[in-house]
């Protein structure tokens, strides 16, 4: 299996080291879509973010996902991380703060394990890598504390792209993948 991103386990993510003005000024996500609760890690040198989100044990998506083993839709665990990259884009590129930026496609994404609620799910992107002003390539990965205190884990490659003004574009190039540890019942 792929090395993670970052080890969780040596990194202080029990408070937000972002406000939450400033997270909300870089991100339109709202609502249901609002899937970061907060920024627990920012390594600018890095170029590194890690966000969560804490689900209760009965979430929005639970009664039909599934009804009654409910299991976080993996999608959901993309968009989370495509929003933590989103934010660090923001932070780290120089881009216009109201710029659009949007995922549109990923290649070999794995999906190992399952994060069951109660849980806080970390999404952490990193490493980002610009072409010019509009393309921008990072891994991402996703994971969770499931019930029993294990992990649930994915990684990707992404590529995003931005543009300003009234139409705003994204496009996803070439990605690889590279699966983390999976869910686990002990430590």
């Amino acid at each position: 299996m792929g090395k993670p991103l970052v080890d969780l386990e040596q990194l202080d993510l029990s408070r937000n080291v972002i406000s939450e003005e400033e997270l909300r000024s870089k991100l339109p996500h709202r609502g249901f879509f609002q899937l970061l609760d907060g920024i627990c890690h920012f390594d600018p040198e890095r170029k590194l973010a890690i966000g969560y989100k804490d689900w209760p044990a009965d979430p929005w998506w639970a009664a039909g996902h599934i009804p009654g083993k409910p299991v976080m839709p993996g999608v959901l665990m993309i968009e989370g991380a495509a929003q933590v990259a989103s934010f660090l884009i923001k932070k780290v590129s120089g881009w216009e703060i109201d710029r659009m930026i949007g995922l549109a496609g990923l290649n070999e994404v794995r999906v190992r394990g399952q994060v069951v609620p109660p849980a806080r799910v970390y999404f952490v992107s990193g490493d980002v890598q610009f072409s010019g002003r509009r393309l921008a390539r990072m891994p991402s990965q996703a994971g969770g504390r499931c019930r029993r205190t294990g992990r649930a884990t994915t990684t990707w490659h992404c590529t995003t792209r931005g543009t300003s003004g009234p139409r705003c574009t994204t496009s996803w190039g070439r990605s690889t993948g590279r699966p983390t540890s999976g869910c686990s019942t002990g430590r």
